[in-house]
């Protein structure tokens, strides 16, 4: 069994949910010219990429901030276009940024998951493997056990973020287990 406690705690030394919390906020703002907004972005997310590609990225995420009907595939495409990289981490960084009911592609979930990375990405793998983790996802909710023990606990944990979606507190929940067996 999953120590509940150990695993959120985890999490917030590691996420820092106030910088999270600032990830959030589009509305109000021209994410593509609001550089604090940016260095909030890329210290949170770790987007460790050259200045071009990030003016493309916050381009590319103002033009599409209220659209809740993107898809990770939609994303994923714009990104290797401007690259030819594929970029399953950060196109899911930037959809779940505009709906934070989408799961992101971290290794740690991956790996809490029991999912293995791909050593062989296509745009085709990484849309099915997405799909993969928004189904664990959703079955770990659709088990009113197991999601009522894993919010009890981050909600006791973290009383002050009430706000933040079922499935991003799932997504938390997963990335902190995933990083807890790395490092065993």
């Amino acid at each position: 069994m999953v120590n509940l406690k150990g695993l959120v705690e985890c999490v917030e030394k590691s996420c820092g949910w106030e910088a999270y919390k600032k990830t959030q906020n589009l509305n109000d703002i021209d994410v593509s010219k609001d550089e604090e907004y940016q260095r909030n972005f890329v210290y949170y997310y770790k987007l460790r990429r050259n200045a071009e590609w990030r003016d493309k990225f916050f381009q590319y995420m103002e033009k599409k901030k209220n659209d809740k009907s993107l898809t990770f595939e939609e994303v994923l495409n714009y990104l290797y276009k401007f690259d030819n990289t594929l970029e399953p981490s950060f196109a899911s960084k930037l959809l779940a940024t505009i709906n934070d009911k989408m799961p992101i592609w971290d290794n740690n979930v991956l790996d809490a998951l029991g999912l293995n990375e791909s050593k062989n990405r296509t745009i085709k793998n990484c849309v099915e493997k997405y799909e993969k983790i928004q189904e664990e996802i959703k079955k770990i909710i659709s088990d009113s056990n197991v999601c009522a023990d894993y919010l009890k606990e981050f909600n006791r944990v973290f009383p002050n973020y009430t706000e933040i979606s079922v499935e991003k507190k799932i997504d938390y929940i997963l990335w902190s287990k995933g990083k807890t067996a790395q490092q065993k």
